[in-house]
């Protein structure tokens, strides 16, 4: 055993003792003792960006498995019914279970929570909306009330309960008080991008409870009995070889801090052992009264054991770490909570995949790399960084927010989001952009979300587009995704037709419409940026243009604006028709092709059939007369050449 081994069984104890004290001494509700082993351990009422990216996290902190099945969770209601909890419930699946010392992520929606936490795993979906990832199983719903924690400063309360009903662990913030027995008033309701993590679990909320500027989902209890670690952050946030890499922490101790070490390690793979022990470097101590350690190195040489080439490709290489610190007792503290220095450490920070970029850019093909049977991209969660040629401006395909797609050299193409349109409003069509961020999905849409650096390199290139069929783009659309396509003699399929486009921008459920080119059907999204939105819908057939994405599973195209539709023009109008018309002399005169005047001949006359009342059927010209049969056979002559004309 060495000496961190040593520390961490030692580290186990105290907070095996620790918890096992506590929760004899406590009373975490009246209706429940503290005995209970799945507690609340971080949530985040008010992340930064859409409000659906609420979560909360719960841990078993026992040492056997507790099935979930008819347990729920709920919060409390908004004004005016503050101090009421939630008529709706969020049911656990009958097969739900969490394993001892577990960590469950449920996440409002988990597609917006990914956009934050890339890499983070959500356990359970709890009110995903219009964003339901196939991915992630719900939580059921009953009643009609929404799930909301962003409440400003009147703040919320969250309550699980087990199968019977009966209350398990609670926790409440803001400035109303709740009447959950044994919940005081945490504090009061958090800032943008804060947590409440869990320290203790006494029973009271404010002091059970702090807030974290650097939330860390997925890593549990920061059980007290030795020094306290919060505030683990890295930067830069994507990591390129060469970087300085720097992690910060906070560390305090009522009776002091004898040492804090980052124990760091490299692995070649998002989720393989690493390849060595990690290795323990001291932290350098800030300012005395912050309690700040800090830890900088460049990243391919964290230490002397632990350089590399610079990766090829932005999967080839990673970076993982772990806090410990010590105090004047030999009191220690890991955080992750559970890490160890073996390679197969699976606690280790930060949340998200440290990945290693190269310092040039990587194909968008590679980037959009497929797993056989997998929901999303293989290489989902890690950072990346592209270069290719705007097809769209950024504010036509998700109005309020950016949105754009790039295509490289290689024909690849791949849609950016941002929530954020700040930085985005001068990219035009045909600038070359450099792009890095978070690869994820949405909805079967592979995209970079999250921007986190997009830079224009200035110079423009063509914008290159593709003509498929509707039929060609259900067997090749995971490849075409993305690109700027072109469908000819596309029609509605509804009847009757649409007389104008998509109307009204407060329901971008509308906003589609179903075509058909006769080999299949897709859906034209017509958005409220599009100068096309409102306008009158084609009546004759169109030709479109618009970039192809996909929404659970149904493939959609994009137009950029009103010249990206062509109308067709009104078809012929049809030939009245024989004997009725009796303009075809009018009608053909000085029109005919023939250099023989044969048929002028014919139809310069007042009647060819000879209808004129004399029963000869001939007329009267300045050649000669014909006989009937001649006649009649110039007749049927020239009735088949107007005919074939008016095809």
């Amino acid at each position: 055993m060495d000496k961190f081994e040593g520390r961490a069984v030692f580290h186990t104890a105290m907070r095996t003792c620790t918890l096992l004290c506590v929760a004899t001494l406590a009373t975490v509700f009246a209706a429940q003792p503290a005995k209970a082993q799945v507690i609340f351990t971080e949530f985040q009422p008010n992340p930064t960006g859409a409000d659906e990216g609420e979560w909360v996290e719960i841990q078993n902190t026992g040492t056997a498995s507790v099935s979930l099945a008819g347990w729920t969770l709920n919060d409390f209601q908004g004004s005016p019914n503050l101090r009421s909890e939630s008529p709706s419930r969020w049911a656990f699946p009958s097969t739900a279970s969490i394993a001892a010392g577990q960590v469950l992520i449920l996440a409002r929606q988990a597609a917006q929570f990914r956009m934050v936490f890339p890499a983070a795993r959500v356990a359970y979906e709890i009110e995903p909306g219009n964003m339901d990832d196939m991915g992630v199983p719900n939580l059921t719903r009953t009643g009609t009330a929404n799930f909301a924690l962003a409440n400003a400063a009147t703040g919320d309360g969250l309550v699980l309960r087990d199968g019977m009903g009966t209350i398990v662990d609670g926790v409440e913030y803001g400035n109303v008080d709740r009447p959950v027995a044994g919940i005081p008033i945490a504090m009061p309701a958090s800032s943008d991008g804060v947590s409440f993590t869990r320290i203790r679990v006494t029973g009271s909320s404010n002091v059970d409870y702090i807030t974290s500027a650097q939330p860390s989902p997925g890593v549990g209890i920061m059980a007290a009995g030795g020094p306290l670690i919060t505030n683990l952050a890295s930067s830069p946030r994507v990591v390129t070889f060469g970087d300085m890499f720097t992690v910060t922490a906070s560390v305090v101790d009522q009776d002091g801090v004898r040492l804090v070490e980052i124990y760091l390690d490299t692995a070649t793979s998002s989720t393989a052992p690493a390849g060595a022990d990690y290795e323990g470097i001291t932290m350098t101590r800030g300012a005395t009264t912050t309690g700040t350690y800090r830890f900088s190195a460049v990243v391919n040489n964290l230490s002397a054991t632990l350089g590399f080439n610079e990766p090829t490709n932005f999967h080839e290489r990673f970076v993982r770490y772990f806090v410990r610190a010590e105090d004047t007792n030999a009191e220690v503290a890991v955080s992750p909570v559970d890490a160890v220095e073996s390679p197969d450490n699976a606690h280790y920070l930060p949340t998200y995949v440290q990945n290693v970029l190269p310092r040039m850019p990587s194909s968008i093909a590679s980037v959009r790399e497929e797993e056989a049977g997998a929901a999303g991209p293989r290489w989902a969660g890690l950072a990346v960084r592209v270069q290719g040629t705007a097809l769209i401006a950024a504010d036509i395909m998700s109005p309020g927010q950016a949105e754009l797609s790039l295509q490289d050299d290689s024909g690849a193409a791949i849609v950016v989001f941002s929530t954020d349109p700040v930085g985005f409003e001068a990219i035009q069509p045909g600038d070359v952009l450099e792009v890095t961020g978070v690869l994820t999905s949405f909805r079967g849409l592979t995209e970079i979300g999250r921007p986190l650096k997009v830079e224009a390199l200035g110079r423009t290139a063509p914008v290159p587009t593709t003509t498929r069929t509707i039929a060609m783009i259900g067997t090749e659309g995971n490849v075409l995704e993305g690109q700027l396509v072109h469908l000819d003699d596309v029609d509605f399929v509804a009847v009757p037709k649409p007389t104008n486009w998509p109307a009204d921008p407060n329901s971008p459920g509308s906003w589609n419409v179903n075509v058909t080119d006769g080999t299949g059907q897709l859906e034209v999204r017509v958005t409220s940026s599009c100068e096309l939105f409102g306008g009158v819908a084609p009546q004759y057939g169109f030709h479109i243009t618009g970039i192809l994405t996909e929404f659970s599973g149904r493939w959609q195209i994009i137009p950029r604006s009103a010249a990206d539709v062509v109308a067709k023009p009104a078809p012929p109008m049809p030939d009245a028709g024989f004997p009725e018309d009796t303009g075809v002399a009018a009608r053909d005169a000085g029109s005919n092709p023939r250099a023989d005047g044969g048929v002028a001949a014919v139809d310069s006359g007042s009647d060819p059939l000879g209808n004129d009342g004399g029963g000869c059927g001939c007329t009267t010209s300045s050649q000669s007369s014909l006989a009937a049969p001649g006649l009649f056979a110039f007749a049927l002559l020239g009735l088949w050449a107007r005919r074939r004309r008016s095809r």
